[in-house]
C-alpha cells in the first residue's frame, strides 16, 4: 500500500512532514519574497501559488507631504520599498517606486546629488517649483555615477527644488543612499 498523492490543500497528505510537496508553496502558509532589493512576505493561495509580496508600510516620503528637507547637505539613507511609482523623469523611472526630498536654497548654490552605494539601479530627477513635485524638470540622470548609481551636478538659484529618487525600471527598488553637497556660489 502506498501513501496517497500530495494535493494542494495545506496539509501533509503523504505523512512525510512536508506540506503540499510538488507545488510552489503550501496553501495558506506565509513565505518570504523579494521585489528588487526589497524583502517581504507573501501568502500561498488556495491554488498553491504565491500571492502578492507585501513589503510593509510605504516610506513617509513616498508622498510629497512627507518630503524630507536635504538643503543642509550630507548623506541620508532611505528606501523605495513599498513606495508607489508616482513620478518619472525624461531619463527614466517610469513605473518604478520613488520617494521625494525637498531642497531649499536661500542663495545661488552648486548642488551635487548622488546615489553612490545604493542597492539598486537608481534614477535621480531634480524638479523646480514651490509646490511638490515642481513644475519643471531641471535635471535627470540615470547611471551618471557609474554602476547603476545616479549623479546630478547643477548650479541652482534660490528657491525650492524637489529631488526624486527613482528606480531605472519597475523591479529597481530597494535601499539607497542619497548624497547631497551644497556649496554657495559666488554672485553672478
Amino acid at each position: 500500500c502506498s501513501a496517497p498523492a500530495e494535493t494542494c490543500n495545506g496539509l501533509d497528505d503523504d505523512c512525510d512532514t512536508a506540506c503540499d510537496e510538488g507545488f510552489p508553496c503550501c496553501a495558506g502558509a506565509p513565505a518570504g519574497c523579494t521585489v528588487g532589493a526589497c524583502s517581504g512576505t507573501a501568502t500561498c493561495t488556495a491554488a498553491c501559488a504565491l500571492g502578492a509580496c507585501a513589503l510593509g508600510a510605504a516610506p513617509a516620503n513616498d508622498a510629497c507631504t512627507g518630503a524630507v528637507e536635504v538643503g543642509g547637505g550630507g548623506s541620508c539613507g532611505g528606501t523605495t520599498c513599498a513606495a508607489a511609482g508616482d513620478y518619472a523623469g525624461a531619463c527614466g523611472g517610469a513605473g518604478a517606486a520613488d520617494v521625494v526630498y525637498r531642497l531649499t536654497l536661500a542663495v545661488r548654490s552648486r548642488v551635487v546629488l548622488d546615489t553612490t552605494g545604493s542597492g539598486f539601479d537608481t534614477v535621480l530627477v531634480l524638479r523646480s517649483g514651490a509646490a511638490c513635485p515642481g513644475t519643471a524638470e531641471t535635471a535627470c540622470d540615470d547611471n551618471g555615477a557609474g554602476g547603476g548609481a545616479s549623479r546630478i551636478v547643477a548650479s541652482l538659484g534660490p528657491g525650492t527644488y524637489w529631488v526624486i529618487v527613482d528606480g531605472a525600471g519597475p523591479a529597481a527598488t530597494g535601499p539607497f543612499t542619497l548624497g547631497v553637497t551644497v556649496t554657495t556660489s559666488p554672485a553672478v
